[in-house]
């Protein structure tokens, strides 16, 4: 399939791709950041002591979340910088 693409489709694939990639990793972080709020606010962890557990291991791994999408993030747009600068050069 992508055989017969020149290099400035095959650029508009990876622009297309990584654009979405973002949007998904900014969602994620999103729900992230919206969800503990949501659990502050309600006080789910005192309303709910069977879930207590869950929430506090959520809360653990919610900075290696963050992080993990971040790094995804700064790693699509250094390969779409990459891309660009293949295509300049061409």
């Amino acid at each position: 399939m992508f055989s017969g693409l020149n290099t400035l489709e095959i650029g508009a694939i990876v622009h297309i791709s990584g654009s979405l990639f973002i949007l998904f990793s900014l969602v994620s972080i999103i729900s992230i950041i919206f969800g503990d709020e949501l659990l502050l606010y309600f006080n789910l962890e005192n309303k709910y002591p069977k879930l207590a557990r869950f929430i506090q291991i959520r809360r653990k791994f919610r900075y290696y979340y963050l992080i993990w999408n971040f790094l995804l993030i700064i790693l699509v747009l250094l390969t779409i910088i990459y891309v660009n600068l293949l295509i300049f050069l061409v």
